[in-house]
Formats: structure tokens, C-alpha cells, sequence
């Protein structure tokens, strides 16, 4: 039945041996990148406990430390990164189709959507997890001290910043992907892992230590989105808007911020309370989102036709 529909006469037929090899000079890259963080983490396993002794801190204590880390910090951390892959992959296959359209203009409004949805997903994620992170960390976990949970939430506070960061990667990735430019994110991620692996070799001996990690991981996230976003733009065409994109997510969760801190001070502690600010924190931040102009009604738009549809 394929064979049988009528093709495009005027563009060449392409061998299977052709479309193969495009498809294995696609995938390689973006294979690679997406293997990079899981073995850089798995490396840092095998650095932390090490290093942390080395640094003067008992055996037990370091293993303590590297499990609120990893079990407690990371996983918290990992669960707005689900929406940084969304965004990502929904922009592969937008960009590529503007493109083959040579649509040069939607490309444009696309990739400018996707960068501003990063920063309007990942700032407020950032900003409420580091206000609230001895809140959100005892409301998930069971800590057997005070001081555990006090200083587990300072490597919560201080590993929130990579939340906005990767959103922002992720993002400019399935842009460069989407113009065929798949080596470019995997270079600046393989450069950003290559330092934050010094780093977590050297920081965690110091007496930085166990937020050595958070550290390192801010650095590499940081070079690999700062020539992504160049690219980006380089790539596209697409003019600096750091008002919209960036200046109005940061303003509407830094709005939001002050609001849930406040709270957060005023309420007593308790899981039904940290619930509470978190909803009130999420109204918040879509009501100054509205406002500042972060997120715009055109946004919304297919939400409401879909909610409309569902109704009818």
C-alpha cells in the first residue's frame, strides 16, 4: 500500500543504505549525550565515599552523607528533570519540520517558546525547592535528627540551582538537534562533565566537601548551556529577548520565593502545612506569572481548546 501512493517525483529517491547511515550519524551523538550524566554520577560514586574520608571525615559519616545525597537531594532534584525531557523531546520534531518546510519564522517563535518555557518551568522549580527545602525534605523523608535534616536541606538549597539549569540545557539540546547540529550539546555536555569530574575529585578532599558535589555540578551544567544558548541563537537567528525569556520567569518565582518563605516562617512546621505553601506557592506563581507577562494567554490557548473539546 505504500509503494502505491503517489511520491514527490522532483526529489530523489534515498537507498536504504543512505537513510541508514543518516540515522547512525543522528543517533551516535545524541546516544552519547544522553549516556554522559549517568556515567559521570556513576563516576562520582566511586569518587565520593573516598574523598570524603580523605577530607577527615569518618567512614560512617561520609556514608551517611553520600546517601542523603544521593537517595534524598538527587532524587527531589530528578523530579522536575521529567519535564526538562518533555520540553526537549517535544522540540526536536517542531524544529525539524519548520525546517524542512524552510519556515525560517515559526522555527524562530518555536525555539524562542522553548527557551522561555525552560526558564518558566525550571526558575520557579529552583527557587520554591531551595526556599523549602528542610519543608519538602522532612514532608518526603524521615531524618533521625534535626541536624541531618538541616544540613541534608542545605545541599538541597545549594543543588536546586542545576534544576534551571538543565531545564535550559535539555532545551537548547533538542533545538540544536532539531537543526541537525546533535554534536554540538553532546561537546558542551562531554566539556561540562569532564570539569565537574576535577571538581568532585578535588572539592569533596577539601573542606567544602559533600557540597563539593553541588558545586560541580552547578559548573557543568553552566558550561554546557551558555555555548548552547549561543548556538542557539547563532544557529536560529533568533534575536536576545532576555526580558521575556528570561527576566519575567525570574521575577515571578522570585516574587513567589518571598511569598512561600514568609509562610514558611509564619506556619508551624508540619507535612499538612508544607502542602499548603506548596499549593499556595504554585497559585502564586501562575497568578505573577500572568502578571509579569512570563507566561502569555497565547500559552494557554490549546489548553483551553482542549479543555473545551473535553467538555463538549
Amino acid at each position: 500500500e505504500f509503494r502505491e501512493l503517489p511520491q514527490n517525483e522532483k526529489l530523489p529517491v534515498n537507498s536504504v543504505k543512505s537513510t541508514l547511515w543518516r540515522l547512525v550519524a543522528f543517533s551516535i551523538p545524541v546516544t552519547i549525550g544522553a549516556c554522559i550524566v549517568p556515567i559521570s554520577g556513576f563516576i562520582d560514586s566511586g569518587l565520593l565515599l573516598g574523598r570524603l574520608i580523605q577530607a577527615g571525615i569518618e567512614a560512617d559519616e561520609a556514608t551517611a552523607l553520600y546517601g542523603r545525597y544521593s537517595g534524598y537531594v538527587l532524587t527531589l532534584i530528578n523530579v522536575p528533570s521529567a519535564v526538562a525531557a518533555a520540553i526537549s523531546m517535544s522540540l526536536v520534531p517542531t524544529i525539524s519540520a519548520a525546517i524542512a518546510r524552510r519556515d525560517g519564522n515559526y522555527m524562530r517563535r518555536q525555539s524562542a517558546l522553548g527557551l522561555r518555557l525552560a526558564f518558566v518551568v525550571g526558575m520557579p522549580c529552583t527557587v520554591a525547592m531551595a526556599a523549602l527545602s528542610e519543608r519538602l525534605l522532612s514532608l518526603m523523608f524521615h531524618f533521625t535528627s534535626e541536624a541531618n535534616l538541616v544540613k541534608t536541606g542545605h545541599m538541597l538549597s545549594l543543588s536546586a540551582v542545576t534544576i534551571v539549569l538543565f531545564t535550559v540545557v535539555q532545551a537548547t539540546s533538542g533545538i540544536l538537534q532539531g537543526m541537525k547540529k546533535q554534536w554540538v550539546p553532546m561537546v558542551t555536555l562531554l566539556a561540562g562533565v569532564c570539569v565537574k569530574i576535577f571538581l568532585n575529585y578535588t572539592l569533596k578532599g577539601s573542606q567544602i566537601n559533600i557540597y563539593g558535589a553541588s558545586l560541580a555540578s552547578i559548573t557543568c551544567y553552566t558550561i554546557s548551556m551558555l555555548p548552547n544558548l549561543y548556538f542557539v541563537h547563532k544557529y536560529t537567528g533568533l534575536k536576545a529577548e532576555p526580558v521575556s525569556i528570561f527576566l519575567k520567569p525570574t521575577l515571578a518565582s522570585a516574587l513567589m520565593g518571598a511569598l512561600v518563605m514568609l509562610l514558611s516562617r509564619w506556619l508551624p512546621s508540619g507535612r499538612l502545612w508544607t502542602i499548603l505553601i506548596v499549593l499556595v506557592g504554585i497559585a502564586a506563581y501562575a497568578g505573577f506569572a500572568l502578571l509579569t507577562g512570563a507566561v502569555q494567554k497565547s500559552d494557554l490557548a490549546p489548553l483551553l481548546r482542549r479543555g473545551k473539546k473535553g467538555a463538549e
